[in-house]
């Protein structure tokens, strides 16, 4: 396994893989989007690891970004693997009717790409977001976008050089009331998001990437 995930080491270490085994035990993922592939380790850990399918999303426009692990890992999981060449702030229309049940953020690590990864999350409806290169101020901007949406379950540290990297894994919270089954309490769920969303959240503009965002952004 180590041998072969030499083809894919980026900035993976493959001491980075019990971290991954944990994040699949507790969420026992099936579909898994991952923004940022770059070398494909994580790629390579999710369908190592796990009988998931995973679409990944990149714009491979990164210096040492290898198209040909994209055909490995095609060869290697043919049923299972899928890739978008594309930025991920372009590819809701093409998601927005497809289920995840995790999404790993790991794509650009400016401000503006990694809330747009993270608005992507809350409008796909994803239960789990596990986020990568997680610095103080992502961290902040991640608790102002997902404030009442999700909640921080585990945080992890990879040794990358000469510094730990934290990672975060989300869960998504979900109300729910004992005496309600079925459709009713579904129905009572979106009417009290919805409720949420018009007293709640003000949209918030961020010009460095308004221009590229269709999709409000609010927290």
């Amino acid at each position: 396994m180590e041998k072969l995930y030499d083809e894919f080491a980026g900035f993976l270490q493959p001491t980075s893989a019990t971290i991954f085994q944990d994040v699949i035990e507790r969420v026992n993922p099936q579909s898994i989007l991952e923004v940022g592939f770059f070398k494909g380790g994580s790629a390579f850990f999710w369908l190592s690891f796990s009988n998931a399918r995973l679409l990944c999303v990149d714009s491979m426009r990164w210096e040492g970004c290898s198209i040909e692990n994209i055909k490995k890992l095609i060869d290697l999981f043919p049923e299972r693997f899928a890739f978008i060449g594309e930025s991920s702030t372009k590819v809701y229309s093409k998601l927005r009717n497809v289920y995840f049940d995790l999404f790993f953020i790991d794509g650009g690590h400016t401000s503006d790409l990694v809330i747009n990864d993270i608005q992507l999350g809350i409008d796909l409806n994803i239960p789990y977001l596990f986020l990568d290169d997680v610095s103080p101020n992502i961290f902040q901007l991640f608790q102002r976008l997902t404030k009442n949406k999700y909640e921080v379950i585990k945080i992890y540290d990879r040794k990358a050089d000469q510094e730990w990297i934290h990672m975060i894994l989300a869960r998504r919270i979900r109300v729910s009331w004992a005496h309600l089954v079925g459709n009713e309490e579904m129905l009572l769920e979106e009417r009290i998001d919805k409720w949420q969303r018009v007293l709640n959240e003000k949209p918030v503009e961020i010009p460095s990437i308004w221009r590229k965002l269709k999709r409000k952004v609010c927290w």
